[in-house]
């Protein structure tokens, strides 16, 4: 074989190993089959492949091979993108995947983000393991929350703005308990069954807000009409109308009236309530009670 055949065949090997490694370091498993699909290879050559590496693999189960548990990163490239779309900060990075996310950590001096600070959750750590573990095997549990007993279905832990909640069903009503201040939490043996209707609306909806909604009409200023058309500042959020000014007209759905105000009375007076009608005179007369306790006798 000539040199230059022989330096052809050593960089396919090259080009076949680095794709082998970078596979393992995604967290993704290696076998004969993928060898030989990917690199149109004999499985002879495939096992070669394998044999070449055998000391930085573990085999995981017949001919199913990940990287050594000594060798694996932190975490995995796949590990690293779910863990970012868990936490909510994918959407910060234009291409949140595992590679991209790494090479922001790498380079990690370049960049400052400012977001949401959280609570020390370290006091509620066991009530997080207890209720982990009764929502995984879906078992009753109970617990004094406002110095009430409760029995409820647990469903799901949501973290809402740094603090930590349950979702659980009581009295056949979806509810948000902080785990804060639930108290003498008791996992029973009994089971339930998961409602997949319910456990649909939690995963869809916004955060601890349980109920029927309500369908708002919002009109915004030509100021905050660009914050609105950059990201979703509400719930469900559908900019119906744009006006020729600039600004826009809005839907947004919510349960509970109180939580609408709340966001309304930041962004006065770049937005306004227009319906339901009833809401908007609520709104202007809590105003007008927070304007009245503020002004000096």
């Amino acid at each position: 074989m000539s040199s230059e055949a022989k330096a052809a065949k050593h960089q396919v090997l090259v080009e076949r190993l680095s794709g082998i490694f970078e596979r393992l370091y995604q967290g993704k498993t290696l076998d004969k089959s993928w060898l030989c699909e990917t690199y149109a290879i004999t499985p002879r050559t495939a096992y070669r492949d394998i044999a070449r590496i055998a000391h930085l693999v573990d085999e995981i189960a017949p001919g199913k091979y990940r990287l050594a548990a000594a060798l694996q990163p932190g975490l995995s490239y796949s590990q690293l993108s779910e863990f970012a779309r868990l936490t909510d900060v994918a959407k910060l990075f234009p291409d949140a995947d595992g590679k991209k996310l790494r090479e922001a950590l790498n380079h990690r001096e370049t960049l400052l983000i400012k977001g949401n600070t959280t609570r020390n959750n370290s006091t509620v750590e066991g009530l997080l393991h207890d209720l982990k573990q009764a929502i995984a095997r879906h078992q009753l549990v109970g617990f004094t929350y406002k110095n009430k007993a409760r029995l409820a279905q647990p469903y799901k832990l949501i973290n809402q703005s740094g603090l930590w909640y349950l979702a659980a069903c009581e009295a056949e009503r979806m509810k948000a308990f902080e785990l804060a201040k639930i108290q003498r939490l008791l996992v029973y043996p009994q089971t339930f069954e998961v409602d997949a209707v319910r456990l649909e609306a939690i995963n869809e909806g916004n955060g601890i807000w349980f109920g029927e909604r309500t369908t708002v009409v919002l009109e915004a200023t030509p100021k905050a009409a660009g914050y609105l058309q950059r990201r979703a500042l509400f719930p469900h959020q559908q900019i119906t109308h744009t006006h020729p000014n600039g600004g826009v007209t809005l839907s947004t759905s919510v349960t509970n009236p109180q939580l609408l105000f709340r966001w309304v009375r930041y962004w006065l007076p770049e937005i306004r309530i227009v319906s339901p009608v009833d809401w908007q005179e609520k709104f202007a007369s809590e105003l007008q009670q927070h304007a009245a306790q503020l002004t000096p006798a």
